[in-house]
């Protein structure tokens, strides 16, 4: 029930420890080498935190992120109160788990070859990065309501659950869900390959698919609100490509093959490069201006 704490220095337990009182450091590191049960208040402090066994945060128990670095190398189980604030919580453990269903600040998943799963939805309202390994919402939902989304290599997925990205997302991994959809509220730079999946997915602002990076069309549909710079591969399978912004619109490519093509929404849709539609092309509404490329549609329309 009483008080540990430092103002700028460092705090080590090499043991297990356990709290009923307060512990944390202002701006000084805190080290845990084993188990640490907070059963009182643990403040992260803006310093680095660092948890090398199991992470509980009990029952009634607060943790407070502050402005400063946790980063857990094990399991996390929290019933408690986690209070982010604007703090950092980064995971790198090297094992699969199951993370907590808390809403975070800033979001760093770096677990090499193993899977992070969602025990719940998730909210970050900072900023997301995933640097290795898997982070897969499950049937969950993640949602990201910060300015910015950054996949390195890494895999981001779901198998029902939806993805969504409100500030711009830059992916060199691979990124998407199964059958829930993914929504992208800015703008994406797919670098590495971005699944449709059976779902709906959705892009607000600017999507480039740059040279090397692969879009899978599977059999879902994605609608596309602005312009689109394809570079790269698209892999149409038997999905549907609704351009369906209620402005003009801009497809820029070298060669653009589409399953089902749409242009739902009244506005000009550009081609700026030879595009082909071999399943199912539908325009409900607005202007399609070819200009000097080739359009084919050997498919309905």
């Amino acid at each position: 029930g009483g008080t540990v704490t430092s103002t700028s220095g460092t705090l080590t337990f090499t043991g297990a420890a356990s709290s009923t009182g307060s512990i944390g450091s202002n701006s000084g590191n805190k080290l845990f080498s084993s188990t640490f049960q907070n059963n009182g208040t643990f403040q992260v402090g803006s310093g680095t935190a660092t948890t090398t066994g199991t992470l509980t945060n009990a029952s009634g128990a607060t943790l407070n992120g502050n402005g400063g670095l946790l980063s857990v190398s094990s399991t996390w189980t929290n019933a408690g109160t986690f209070t982010a604030q604007s703090g950092n919580v980064r995971f790198v453990s090297q094992s699969s788990q199951t993370l907590p269903t808390v809403t975070f600040n800033n979001l760093e998943v770096n677990t090499s070859g193993f899977t992070q799963t969602l025990g719940g939805n998730v909210t970050v309202n900072g900023t997301a990065t995933t640097t290795a390994g898997t982070l897969t919402a499950a049937t969950n939902n993640l949602t990201v309501t910060g300015p910015s989304f950054v996949l390195s290599g890494a895999t981001v997925t779901s198998t029902s659950g939806t993805l969504t990205f409100t500030g711009a997302a830059s992916s060199t991994g691979s990124i998407g869900s199964n059958s829930g959809g993914t929504v992208f509220g800015s703008t994406l730079r797919n670098n590495g390959t971005f699944d449709v999946g059976s779902g709906s997915s959705t892009s607000v602002g600017t999507i480039t698919n740059a040279s090397g990076a692969t879009i899978k069309g599977q059999t879902g549909t994605f609608r596309v609100y602005a312009d689109w710079t394809n570079n790269g591969t698209l892999s149409a399978a038997s999905g549907t490509i609704d351009f369906a912004g209620s402005g003009a619109q801009l497809i820029t490519n070298a060669e653009a093959n589409f399953f089902n093509l749409t242009r739902s929404i009244s506005g000009t849709l550009t081609f700026g490069g030879n595009v082909t539609s071999t399943g199912t092309f539908t325009v409900s509404g607005g202007t399609l201006a070819v200009g000097n490329t080739r359009f084919a549609a050997p498919g309905t329309y």
